[in-house]
């Protein structure tokens, strides 16, 4: 106390220390004999007149003085308070001498008993009339046994700024300025809080991401302490996220302490993002460029921003003062920024993403912007962003004719992006249409690409609109014919969801018994689906189906018009159906792939069934999941069901029955279970419990299957052979009768569709139901209807059939080969189950399986082999990687490492190689000159 009394303000950043220094001085403070009153910025609010000067003479009441000076304090700040008529200062008013010098006889009173500390956190926080009467007391301090000690922040601007300056020019004011902790002091406290010697690497990062700020610093260590974390080199990157989320605490606690103007602004530039303009983020905030400047080099000052720039130092600083701000508030500032960027002429992409989170829009103006801006984003390449454009624009009030055309846009968007959504808009599109021909004319030319996943209120409305149709336009013009024609076709299609609807839409179904003309694209589609159709139900052959599926698809009509694709993947699973392959394949090629890369997945619902029946069953596997892995990273790719039955045979005919259960597991019935698609769900259950050696449970999942397609007048054995698989179960449960009787059903209707491989696979299924000698010539007939069918599955399955009965029957050297052949041509295909039957069954008759070589187009891998066929057909990378839901880099290191194994250097050897693979068929199927020998 030489000289008299003193202030000492110890200065610095937010969380440098200040209140540990400060709580050092007044413990020594009290150890030499000083009456220490305390307070803190903190304790109340910066508005409540003489908070803080009351608290410290409250402190003081602990002896008689202190009481006398407590209450000469609290009359006169009282007397002022009276005297303004308010408890609310005005911070521009300045504050009567005669309150000033009765606050200061009054600690004079205090320290003529013991000399005075007055401690004081926070001082930038201090209410305006306390901040004068510290001044008024700094400037007379010195003959008074009184010292101040004060922690102040100079990273924050506050309305006491300018008073505290003047504090700091008081003679007897002393400034501690805290400084940032250096590399060798981080060092010790990393050590301190890890308990280990850091490696350098990890210092600099911490000590570079906390800037030296003890604060950031111990927090970020706490966080690294409690995840075990080593401060070695190769935890530097955990490090810095741990030191960024704690520096992201640190800027929001002294954001919050700024003045209003400073707050304001941050939270403009984190709202606007990068590449701002200082006088649009002064036009969004409302302030002048003077405010909006000084605001800048405060923020400047506090590390938020890149030095020199309106960017955040780190992204996740913007993003923290975008989370901490109220949602009205944020709704607010991106409003401003909408108006303000659209008046600056900015892109249009700019300006939507700012009325994404503006609220529901108001003006048409805004949703011009909108549209705009989803056309942008369709050319781009990005319907999600599109979709979300106009889906926000739909959030405001509109006229009819405003909201259909919102509408329409939206489901042009929705149909091949998201086909579930697009029903849903239809529906509601659909509803304010006036006339029956407006509402035809817009479900035609906006139907969505995916059929049978409609909703039964859409079936309805478009039944509706059919019956009116008819009414309005009988015996009218063959505009009007191919609209009605059209709008049939895709009824149908619709209904293929809703079994009522289709129940409904049964005597319009049945009056296309003969559809006599295929000329135009409406009447393509009608052919395709009556042949779907008859397909299903199996009262035709095949030939005739085949025809009618070949005529709907004639002069290529429904590939031309995107929205009768439903019609022609009809038309490519009656194909499929009768086992026509090569036609599935060449329609493929035709356009699918290149020009409508985006219903890949739909194509690829009819060409998985027909990769597994040709016999590669872990290229049908690659594909299964392709589609399911793209499905749950949210893409859009048709109806699950159909991939996870594929997956699941796949996963069966491979012995990877928990795999398999895991995936049926995880469906859900709720939405489904009365649609036929869920057949081959229930298919697939009784092949995995089969697997799994519960027959009855699988049993009950087949006879439940045949209900549900019974009921939707599917009874054809080709689509799906529940009735073989439910005899074969009968059989081993040794229900022989009802083993006869489905087996001779499923041989019946496998008769009437008369497709090779159906026919061989019933037949297979009644040998082994009769057996004996009855039953061997039934599985003879099965592998010669085999070997005529390129179904080369079901002939691995017939061959090791006849060689376990020709065994059976002591006839051990044609049974050898026979199983040899099937064993062979399992293998082939991948069917590991199969083949390991056949071994031992080879085994057992007598004969030495032969030792697998790996070579040519087999050593592929099935990822490779389905990448190698597409760039075989001069497919681009970049469309492979888009059909099959990888990177265009995926692609290329497939098609790297077959070169490499194939021992081919140029893409167009490719087709030597896959040709003679995808076209072996039945050839490879045939008896061959090979020794049989035990």
């Amino acid at each position: 106390m030489n000289g008299g009394g003193r202030i000492t303000l110890i200065s610095g950043p937010a969380g440098s220390g200040k209140t540990t220094l400060l709580e050092i001085a007044a413990k020594a403070a009290g150890e030499a004999g000083f009456r220490v009153l305390r307070t803190s910025g903190r304790s109340s609010t910066p508005r409540s007149e003489f908070g803080a000067v009351r608290r410290i003479f409250r402190a003081s009441s602990t002896d008689a003085q202190g009481r006398r000076a407590m209450m000469e304090a609290i009359w006169s700040t009282r007397h002022r308070t009276d005297a303004v008529g308010t408890s609310a200062e005005s911070p521009e008013a300045d504050v009567p001498f005669k309150v000033l010098h009765a606050l200061h006889r009054s600690m004079e009173t205090l320290a003529m008993v013991s000399p005075v500390a007055i401690v004081i956190d926070d001082l930038h926080l201090v209410d305006m009339s306390s901040t004068r009467w510290l001044l008024h007391l700094a400037r007379r301090v010195a003959g008074m046994p009184v010292v101040v000690l004060a922690a102040v922040a100079d990273d924050v601007d506050h309305e006491t700024t300018t008073l505290l300056s003047e504090l700091q020019s008081v003679p007897n004011c002393q400034v501690v300025q805290v400084q940032p902790l250096g590399r060798e002091a981080v060092t010790r406290v990393v050590a301190r809080y890890l308990h280990a010697e850091p490696e350098a690497e990890f210092t600099t990062t911490c000590h570079e991401v906390s800037g030296g700020n003890p604060l950031v610093l111990r927090e970020t260590l706490r966080a690294l302490a409690s995840r075990s974390v080593l401060p070695s080199a190769k935890n530097v990157d955990v490090a810095l996220e741990m030191g960024v989320q704690a520096r992201c605490e640190w800027v929001l606690d002294v954001l919050r302490a700024q003045s209003g103007e400073v707050i304001q602004l941050a939270q403009v530039l984190a709202v606007l993002g990068s590449g701002t303009e200082l006088s649009v983020a002064a036009d969004v905030g409302s302030v002048g460029t003077t405010v909006a400047s000084r605001s800048v080099m405060a923020l400047d000052q506090l590390g938020v921003l890149v030095p020199g720039t309106l960017e955040f130092a780190h992204s996740e600083l913007a993003e923290a003062v975008v989370r901490d701000m109220a949602a009205s508030q944020r709704v607010r500032v991106h409003q401003r920024a909408a108006r303000s960027l659209g008046d600056r002429g900015a892109p249009v992409e700019v300006v939507a993403s700012h009325l994404l989170a503006a609220g529901p829009p108001e003006q048409p103006e805004m949703v011009a912007v909108l549209r705009e801006a989803s056309s942008n984003a369709v050319e781009r390449g990005a319907p999600d962003l599109a979709v979300a454009y106009l889906r926000h624009a739909l959030t405001g009030r509109w006229d009819n004719d405003l909201h259909i055309a919102l509408l329409t846009a939206l489901i042009l968007v929705e149909r091949s992006f998201d086909p579930w959504s697009a029903w849903e808009h239809l529906v509601r599109l659909l509803r304010l249409m006036a006339t029956p021909l407006q509402r035809a004319r817009t479900a035609v030319g906006l139907f969505p690409l995916v059929a049978g996943t409609g909703t039964a209120e859409l079936v309805e409305l478009l039944e509706d609109s059919l019956r009116q149709l008819d009414e309005v336009t009988a015996g009218g013009e063959p505009e009007n014919d191919e609209l009605r024609t059209r709008l049939l076709g895709h009824v149908i299609c619709v209904a293929m969801g809703d079994l009522d609807g289709m129940t409904r839409l049964k005597p319009r179904i049945d009056a296309l018994d003969e559809p006599s003309r295929s000329d135009t694209p409406g009447q393509c589609a009608l052919v395709a689906v009556h042949a779907f159709l008859a397909a299903l139900g199996g009262e035709w052959e095949a030939a005739s189906a085949v025809e009618l599926a070949t005529r709907a698809m004639r002069d290529d009509l429904l590939l031309r018009d995107e929205l009768l694709h439903p019609m022609f993947l009809s038309a490519l699973a009656v194909l499929q159906l009768a086992e026509q392959f090569d036609l599935v394949t060449a329609s493929y090629d035709l356009g699918i792939c290149k020009a409508r890369a985006h219903n890949q997945p739909m194509t690829l619902m009819v060409l998985r069934g027909a990769r597994f029946q040709r016999g590669n069953v872990p290229g049908a596997l690659v594909d299964a999941q392709a589609v399911l892995k793209a499905s749950s990273d949210g893409h859009r790719v048709g109806d699950p069901l159909l991939s996870v039955a594929t997956a699941v045979g796949c996963l069966g005919e491979l012995g990877r029955w928990h795999e398999a259960s895991r995936l049926l597991d995880a469906l859900s019935s709720a939405s489904s279970a009365n649609s036929y698609l869920w057949g081959p769900i229930l298919a697939a259950r009784a092949q995995v419990y089969e697997g799994l050696g519960d027959h009855r449970a699988a049993l009950e999942q087949l006879l439940s299957c045949g209900r549900l397609l019974s009921s939707w007048n599917i009874h054809n054995e080709a689509y799906l052979p529940w009735r073989g698989r439910a005899a074969l179960l009968h059989h081993r449960l040794g229900e022989r009768a009802e083993a006869q009787r489905l087996a001779e059903e499923a041989l019946k209707s496998a008769q009437r569709w008369g497709s090779d491989g159906a026919v061989g696979s019933a037949l297979r299924v009644l040998g082994v139901v009769e057996g004996g000698a009855k039953g061997l010539v039934l599985l003879r007939r099965a592998v010669s209807h085999g070997e005529r069918s390129p179904v080369r599955l079901e002939l691995a399955k017939a061959l090791v059939e006849l060689g376990c009965a020709q065994h059976a029957a002591d006839d051990d050297e044609v049974a050898r080969k026979t199983l040899r052949r099937g064993l062979d041509l399992a293998t082939q295909c991948g069917a590991v189950v199969l083949a390991a039957r056949a071994r031992l069954e080879l085994i057992a008759a007598g004969g030495r399986p032969r030792r697998t070589r790996l070579s040519g187009a087999k050593a592929l891998t099935p990822a490779e082999t389905q990448v190698v066929s597409l760039a075989a057909r001069g497919i681009s990378n970049d469309e492979i990687a888009h059909s099959l839901f990888v990177t265009q880099r995926t692609v290329e290191f497939h098609l790297t490492n077959s070169y490499r194994k194939l021992g081919l250097s140029e893409r167009s050897q490719l087709i030597d190689v896959v040709e003679p693979a995808e076209r072996r068929g039945v050839v490879e199927a045939r008896p061959h000159d090979r020794r049989d020998g035990p």
